[in-house]
């Protein structure tokens, strides 16, 4: 098994790829499908796990968000009304 250093790497991994698809649909206004295959491939990492559901609220908080690619970095522009 992982220990929870390597867990919380693959958490933050999920975290990035959430971010990037989220950006990639803010400034280039397409959807990109690598994101998606990558946010799979992980969350069925994380079932094995058995953290998916920290995966889940990674998405969820993500979704909320509005990330943009500014300069090769995603810069969070806005929260929800709630955040």
């Amino acid at each position: 098994m992982i220990d929870r250093k390597e867990k919380e790497r693959l958490k933050e991994l999920f975290r990035e790829v959430c971010i990037a698809e989220n950006a990639w649909r803010n400034s280039i206004i397409m959807y990109n499908d690598a994101y998606t295959q990558r946010k799979k491939a992980l969350l069925a990492v994380a079932e094995i796990l058995d953290i998916s559901i920290e995966f889940f609220q990674i998405e969820d908080e993500t979704r909320e968000q509005k990330w943009y690619l500014a300069d090769g970095k995603y810069v969070l522009v806005e929260r929800n009304r709630n955040g």
